[in-house]
């Protein structure tokens, strides 16, 4: 028997009545973030941020390898800040995401049109999946396209079941894509298409956000750990003192020897060539260009790498405030500072979902 609720099992939104105190939970290769927020009339009091490290080898790429140790780290997290409901994010190399046009539906009759055709567009049966959509375009009161987001039924059974044996209940799973959707696209954006870069320590998630859904994503493997681990080569240095030095000089590439400015840009150029694929996959697909680019993640705080990647690729990068959907422009206080707050994006945007 399958170990998930019935609304994660048919869809992902909860019952009305299960819409209070929650915390978001993002589980990453590397370390387990928790925001827990609570609505206060119109806006957000955060009364929990925080990172738990995982020891090596417990995710890879986004895939649960040792169970166990996320457990216990999901109970520490439970018994120290006294959690019992979560919303947690899904990893991009578990999801499948498609966007295609259906015949003209009522939205009574849409999920069942959606799942008549998402067959076509996904490599997995449909009994095999669960899956949530986004109406795209809305035409005479019908919709005639979507973007479907699908994950595989066994990734859910094993996400439910470490829950479970934390003691933890779900509200609901979501693509970490659209979680940092939430706190990165301004409110006001509602015409513009960001690339988004969730630069962490081993690999990169990449999305395309239009109208502030998700209609691309995928998962390279670049990392900050490759730009460290380049500086501790050509300085002799060991990984922890070059971290140091990526902390404090980034891409400043006047600071580094002609040979390091060579193999910093070597590294960086795999970044830089993704960003104009997929700029170039996007006007193929639609016939538009990306607005703009934003860089989220443990290191898009790197001095100078924003900059660095807008002379290369010719786009407007951009740190976003990650607080800005969340808090209003006169209140000052924040939970942590605007660098730090940058790998807590996803997590944040869980955080404020308050979707029914």
């Amino acid at each position: 028997k399958e170990k998930m609720p019935k609304w994660i099992r048919y869809g992902f939104p909860p019952p009305e009545f299960l819409r209070f105190n929650f915390a978001g939970i993002n589980i990453s290769d590397h370390s387990i973030k928790i925001c827990k927020s609570v609505l206060d009339k119109d806006h957000y009091l955060i009364e929990v941020i925080d990172t738990i490290s995982l020891p090596d080898g417990s995710v890879v790429n986004g895939e649960l390898k040792n169970p166990g140790e996320v457990i216990k780290v999901l109970q520490k997290i439970k018994d120290t800040y006294g959690i019992n409901f979560v919303r947690m994010s899904v990893p991009e190399e578990l999801i499948y995401l498609a966007s295609f046009n259906i015949p003209p539906t009522p939205r009574e009759k849409l999920r069942s049109v959606v799942e008549f055709h998402i067959g076509d567009h996904i490599p997995v049966p449909v009994d095999e999946i669960q899956f949530d959509y986004d109406e795209i375009k809305v035409k005479n009161g019908k919709v005639i396209e979507v973007v479907v987001i699908a994950i595989p039924r066994t990734a859910v059974v094993e996400l439910m079941d470490v829950l479970e044996k934390a003691d933890l209940i779900p509200l609901s799973l979501e693509v970490e894509a659209q979680a940092i959707a939430r706190v990165v696209t301004p409110k006001d954006a509602s015409n513009k298409t960001y690339l988004v870069l969730d630069l962490g320590r081993s690999r990169t998630g990449i999305s395309i956000i239009e109208n502030g859904v998700v209609r691309y994503t995928t998962t390279v493997s670049f990392g900050g750990d490759l730009l460290v681990k380049k500086i501790a080569k050509i300085r002799s240095i060991s990984f922890e003192e070059a971290e140091k030095v990526k902390r404090a000089d980034g891409v400043l590439l006047e600071r580094y020897s002609d040979k390091e400015q060579t193999e910093i840009k070597t590294v960086l150029a795999d970044i830089t060539s993704e960003i104009k694929r997929r700029d170039i996959f996007w006007q193929n697909q639609t016939g538009e260009a990306i607005d703009e680019v934003l860089l989220v993640g443990g290191n898009a705080s790197t001095p100078n790498l924003a900059r660095f990647l807008q002379k290369e690729t010719g786009f407007s990068v951009t740190v976003p405030d990650i607080w800005a959907n969340v808090y209003s422009p006169e209140e000052s206080e924040r939970p942590v500072a605007a660098n730090e707050s940058l790998s807590y994006a996803a997590v944040i945007g869980l955080a404020i979902n308050e979707e029914k």
